[in-house]
């Protein structure tokens, strides 16, 4: 079956943000999507040439998916996006086979109850979440259908997985935690006498309650200091950032989702007092922002929607592993690294192990 081409540059209006793709306000509505992964043009042809692909576009059904962000964001429209190539890739669907139902809370605590509520009592055949709260929200009031945690840093911390192997219920998905340990090893490459760090964490999250432990054992053993600011809401971030000026060397932010949709207010303190700000998921564009550090997020997107197409296609999500990242990856804004004069050294700036 043809795959239609590919158009990246549509961009449609969503109740709470433009996106390359939308949902009618009212109605369900199937939507001409990315194809999968590799390259555009390439991969439209190879799924209409390929046998395998042909069959497993016969095998597979028709399928709603509801699509729950936490919040808004860069990173967030990576994951979702690539979420879609990947259950394209591995279903062989047609995009106007998939019916997508979009929800945001906006990072709004108070509605994430709300919309998993409704995602409970619709009719979607599966729900794919980004948001370690809003999914174990969801995997609380769903357990007739598959739910498709996307980017989730601890799946087992957060007690819906039994293993990232062997899951048991019905979550699978992808995760993006990456080892703190290779982000303070990387820091201490650019600065070699680095002897305090700062973080800015929501200690309600339970994604960071598991990245903040190992960061903070990973700079014990390193003898670097950790200076740790807690914000249990965005309004809270500004302070929380100010409290680190004067204190440390440089900032480093984890997958907070939070924090990332404050990460202006942190660039902003650090970059008035000349501290170097590396992050996590957050946008390497935000003005302050030294350098993004993460994995490739629109990959880990794309490994929660192969996850997904087995499970559509009968694997039970139990028995579906979830999908890891790959290696540590720089994103540099080479004009704030060049204004605080940070020297970079090249083996940072391709994979790292």
């Amino acid at each position: 079956m043809n795959i239609p081409p590919i158009e990246r540059d549509i961009t449609m209006t969503t109740r709470n943000r433009s996106r390359r793709w939308a949902l009618a306000p009212v109605a369900l509505l199937a939507i001409p999507l990315a194809a999968c992964g590799g390259s555009g043009d390439d991969r439209a042809a190879g799924a209409a040439d390929s046998p395998e692909r042909g069959a497993a576009t016969e095998a597979a059904e028709p399928v709603t998916i509801g699509m729950f962000e936490i919040t808004s964001g860069a990173v967030f429209d990576e994951i979702s996006d690539g979420f879609v190539d990947g259950f394209l890739e591995g279903t062989g669907l047609a995009p106007d086979q998939i019916t997508l139902v979009e929800e945001n809370a906006q990072g709004d605590p108070s509605l994430i109850q709300s919309i998993a509520r409704g995602f409970a009592e619709g009719d979607a055949d599966m729900v794919a979440v980004v948001g370690t709260p809003a999914v174990i929200a969801q995997a609380e009031l769903i357990d007739d259908r598959p739910v498709i945690a996307m980017a989730m840093g601890d799946p087992v911390g957060a007690g819906v997985a039994e293993s990232l192997d062997a899951p048991g219920g019905n979550v699978t998905g992808s995760i993006d935690y990456i080892d703190p340990a290779l982000l303070v090893d990387d820091l201490v490459a650019v600065h070699p006498d680095l002897a305090s760090i700062g973080t800015v964490h929501d200690p309600a999250n339970q994604n960071m309650q598991v990245w903040v432990e190992d960061l903070r054992a990973t700079t014990t053993e390193r003898d670097i200091e950790l200076v740790e600011a807690s914000a249990t809401g965005t309004s809270e971030v500004d302070a929380a950032a100010r409290s680190l000026d004067g204190r440390v060397e440089v900032v480093l932010t984890g997958p907070d989702t939070m924090v990332i949709e404050a990460i202006g207010a942190v660039g902003q303190v650090a970059r008035r007092g000349d501290i170097p700000l590396y992050t996590v998921g957050a946008d390497v564009e935000v003005e302050g922002v030294v350098a993004a550090l993460g994995p490739d997020y629109g990959e880990v997107g794309r490994l929660a929607g192969i996850a997904a197409a087995e499970v559509h296609l009968g694997s039970p999500a139990g028995e579906v592993a979830f999908g890891r990242p790959g290696a540590l990856e720089w994103t540099l804004d080479d004009a704030e690294a060049d204004r605080l004069g940070l020297s970079i050294p090249a083996e940072l700036l391709g994979p790292s192990s």
